[in-house]
């Protein structure tokens, strides 16, 4: 989150907002392409996580997500922070922290000084995002 070019993040928090459901997986797979016969080969183990362990008929989509924020960045909301992943062996190890107000000459030794911004998507339109996927799997 350091690098000097332009980075986005766009975590589970926002892909566990855009749910497939298994009617939408099923109509995906009826159509015949060998795509979509491993798209419906490769949901059934994740169809079975889900229902067992978040209670969901469904998958979350997170990969697709983070290419439909290519394809049309409209359908995310952006918010722009510098970053920190916490690095020390603490009970918040691996999160990224975000300096949500502008630095001070004050905080000048604060973990951010000098951190480029980086986009980090806060919210998505879902259906939309689906209406993106769904049909470019032929």
């Amino acid at each position: 989150f350091g690098a000097n070019w332009q980075v986005n993040m766009i975590g589970l928090d926002v892909t566990h907002k855009v749910l497939m459901t298994t009617a939408q997986l099923t109509e995906v797979a009826a159509r015949p392409s060998d795509l979509n016969n491993y798209v419906a080969a490769a949901t059934v183990f994740y169809l079975e996580f889900y229902k067992k362990n978040n209670k969901i008929d469904g998958i979350f989509v997170h990969d697709s997500s983070a290419v439909a924020y290519l394809l049309n960045r409209d359908l995310f909301t952006v918010e722009a922070y510098p970053l920190k992943v916490e690095t020390a062996n603490c009970i918040s190890f691996g999160k990224t922290w975000p300096m949500l107000d502008e630095l001070e000459e004050r905080d000048a030794l604060l973990p951010w000084k000098d951190r480029p911004k980086v986009n980090i998507c806060v919210g998505v339109d879902s259906d939309a995002v689906l209406k993106l996927i769904i049909p470019r799997l032929k």
